[in-house]
């Protein structure tokens, strides 16, 4: 990765060339750097700092995370060339084809190049509240969704699940809300995200509300 990350001016982390590799010994890296993340306290944020952390012992270079809680949000300062590099996710897939937000006028496809992947046991799914009544997937009909403005990702994460229980859009009623983060209320489902079964959302809305939110897969 830091081999990758060497070439890589500040400019759109989708639309750089890959440059002749560098050996480890040869890198220098800036001593300040930019790169874009879910919000805080999120599992991808929380992995951004651990890159940075191995930036610092490995290489002296300080990285600065930048939290931002949908899709547009983390790729709009690589546009803007205020930032090297993002935490992605499927979105970045999104924005290579232009579809969805990405195809609008102001952004169309963008040339993204993969610099680091990460496969791990989270899940991506859909949480409702533990007491909202849905036991399975289909039990969402006429309950309301939460989709995130600017965020595909998401949102056709969450299309797939209720697809999953024989539903579609026009069978939930769709919640829009700004970011990811679980701020929503109880009897909310709340917008889908790969975040593990201990994430620190969830972890929050059980101190808050007394009851743990449900994740798709424990929907018998």
């Amino acid at each position: 990765m830091i081999r990758r990350m060497l070439a890589l001016s500040p400019v759109v982390f989708a639309s750089l060339i890959a440059a002749a590799p560098v050996r480890a010994d040869d890198v220098k890296l800036p001593p300040t750097m930019a790169m874009t993340a879910y919000d805080t306290g999120t599992a991808g944020f929380n992995i951004t700092v651990g890159v940075g952390k191995m930036l610092k012992d490995k290489y002296g270079t300080d990285l600065r995370v930048l939290p931002a809680g949908n899709d547009v949000a983390r790729l709009a300062p690589l546009r803007a060339k205020r930032a090297v590099a993002s935490a992605m996710g499927s979105g970045s897939y999104f924005a290579q084809e232009g579809v969805f937000e990405f195809g609008a006028k102001e952004w169309g496809p963008q040339a993204l190049q993969l610099i680091l992947s990460s496969v791990d046991c989270n899940c991506g799914t859909l949480g409702v509240a533990a007491d909202a009544g849905v036991k399975e997937v289909k039990d969402l009909k006429g309950k309301r969704v939460g989709f995130v403005v600017g965020s595909p990702a998401l949102n056709q994460n969450a299309l797939a699940v209720l697809a999953f229980g024989g539903l579609t859009q026009s069978d939930v009623k769709i919640g829009a809300y700004g970011s990811h983060e679980f701020e929503q209320s109880r009897r909310d489902s709340f917008p889908p995200g790969y975040r593990p079964r201990g994430g620190s959302q969830l972890s929050e809305v059980e101190r808050r509300d007394g009851t743990r939110p449900g994740l798709a897969q424990d929907m018998a």
